[in-house]
């Protein structure tokens, strides 16, 4: 059963629920300091964010979702897989990269250029980790 369909939730959408959805993540690191520094924050912004007190921003979610293995589907919204599929390596995490990635998604969008059911977010994590998996020589 999809976590969103899971009787007493909130909406899915709703920041509690997220809240909720991060906590788990967090709980694959081996403490709140590890979590923090792959996303880049202090502690107690993750603190916030697990309280639905505060919405997080897209870098520091992705940075520890592709640490961690996590699903950004699953984390945004309660449902398919909480764990990516393929349970390979995780890919190092490179907010210069992901940046690039989330203006070529921004572009795509603006222009009405992302197929239907993507997201930009969604769009941009998969060439992310396109990216990540090419050999170095052929990184830009």
């Amino acid at each position: 059963m999809d976590d969103a369909a899971k009787p007493g939730r909130k909406h899915p959408g709703s920041l509690q629920e997220l809240g909720r959805r991060i906590e788990e993540m967090l709980e694959a690191f081996p403490n709140r300091e590890a979590a923090a520094k792959v996303a880049g924050r202090k502690r107690g912004q993750l603190y916030t964010w697990t309280k639905g007190q505060a919405e997080p921003s897209f870098l520091p979610i992705a940075a520890m979702a592709m640490e961690t293995g996590f699903s950004m589907e699953w984390l945004a919204t309660g449902t398919g897989e909480k764990l990516r599929q393929t349970r390979e390596q995780p890919l190092p995490y490179n907010e210069q990269r992901m940046r690039l990635c989330m203006k070529i998604a921004k572009a795509l969008a603006d222009n009405d250029g992302l197929e239907e059911g993507y997201t930009e977010e969604g769009f941009a994590t998969a060439l992310y980790g396109l990216m990540m998996r090419l050999p170095p020589a052929n990184r830009g």
